[in-house]
């Protein structure tokens, strides 16, 4: 096991036995990281840098799902739906960082389209609202349900998200938008982010629309990456990919190799999606990929795909102009809970550790049920991403 990720290790334990490392207002019930929570602030590069602006933090999860039975737990009594609670314990956790980078994997097409979950989806508009507000900046779009509701749903999809302030790509609406790069610009450093999926189901956009789905094509993506490199000047380049096999715990050699073009070609983290369980990570010449994020939230079974981690990279910005470097990789162990409120399914993006800090000290809300599932979640983390 490499030491940054024993030090890791024993971080998590330290924290299940004690209790000074978690935000006093992170919510543990129904309604890691060790730095404040900040916001992000978008600026021109500085001449200096202020001690307090030394570190960008950019976070990123997995799948975003919708399952039917979670559309159905958001429903509101009074009509309309909520989805805040499902990521009222994680969003402390989230707000932490400069950059909060998930995978959309449904459309927002609208109620005219009926709601439904899978095999083609589509989740009330408030879900964007939901997310925002949770602490996200950036959705990525392509990848296999993005055409479950047409050209049309994958165009409401973007204008859904628009509206309520987060930014997008990987799907577009025209051929200028897709030449785009999105780019940010944070605490000084210009930072592109890039997505592609390996299809969409079969369900492919309408003749001339193809701009409109980021296909994986290599020479494409390298294009892209020198394009956000060298026009852009962008300081850090980000591309997610919806790649690999489903529920398969290990990363494909097409996965592989495509990565290592990638990072050839000068991109700095590869985010991939797709197969609903986590895969592993790596690092190395502050270059950094997890092949899998696996699921964020989801109605899906099985401790794979109800275990995930909220990502967390930190970049040292030790001199105004000079390059990022990679300092830290933090996790912040997750598990979709399902449980029963007021009689009714809920669901929530529960942190592992506050949950366990709180049976260790005997005030836990969880049944022993859920804490050994919480257990058993721990361990398939550490398991997947926990060094060797």
């Amino acid at each position: 096991m490499s030491k940054k990720l024993l030090i890791l290790l024993c971080i998590l334990i330290i924290l299940i036995f004690s209790g000074g490392c978690f935000p006093e207002t992170a919510p543990t019930g129904i309604s890691d990281s060790e730095t404040p929570p900040v916001q992000v602030a978008e600026a021109d590069e500085p001449p200096d840098i202020a001690p307090e602006d030394r570190t960008l933090r950019i976070a990123a999860v997995g799948d975003i799902m919708m399952h039917d039975s979670m559309i159905q737990a958001g429903r509101q009594p009074s009509g309309g739906y909520d989805f805040s609670s499902f990521f009222a314990a994680a969003a402390p956790y989230l707000k932490e960082a400069d950059l909060l980078i998930g995978n959309l994997e449904t459309p927002l097409a609208g109620a005219h389209f009926g709601y439904s979950g899978y095999p083609r989806f589509n989740t009330p508009e408030i879900l964007a609202e939901n997310l925002g507000a949770a602490g996200f900046d950036v959705l990525l779009t392509a990848n296999n349900h993005c055409m479950d509701q047409g050209y049309t749903g994958l165009i409401n999809t973007l204008d859904v998200l628009d509206a309520a302030g987060l930014a997008h790509t990987g799907t577009f609406r025209s051929q200028d938008e897709r030449d785009q790069i999105l780019m940010f610009s944070i605490k000084g450093v210009h930072i592109a982010v890039l997505a592609y999926t390996y299809g969409s189901n079969g369900l492919l956009p309408p003749k001339g629309k193809s701009f409109s789905v980021n296909f994986i094509d290599t020479q494409t993506i390298l294009s892209d990456i020198k394009r956000a490199h060298y026009v852009d000047k962008a300081e850090l380049i980000i591309v997610g990919l919806h790649f690999g096999t489903e529920y398969e715990l290990d990363p494909n050699k097409d996965q592989q190799q495509l990565v290592q073009q990638i990072f050839a070609a000068g991109a700095d983290i590869v985010l991939g999606s797709h197969p609903h369980v986590l895969q592993p990570m790596s690092s190395e010449n502050d270059r950094f990929v997890i092949y899998s994020l696996g699921n964020f939230i989801s109605d899906q079974r099985g401790i794979e795909r109800l275990s995930s981690v909220i990502l967390q990279l930190s970049y040292s910005l030790e001199t105004a102009g000079e390059k990022p470097v990679l300092e830290d990789i933090g996790l912040v162990p997750i598990r979709t809970r399902r449980f029963k409120y007021n009689g009714m399914n809920s669901f929530e993006v529960l942190p592992i550790l506050p949950a366990l800090e709180d049976a260790s000290a005997g005030s836990s809300i969880y049944s022993e049920e859920e804490i050994a599932a919480l257990k058993e979640s721990l361990d398939f983390i550490d398991q997947q991403l926990g060094g060797d």
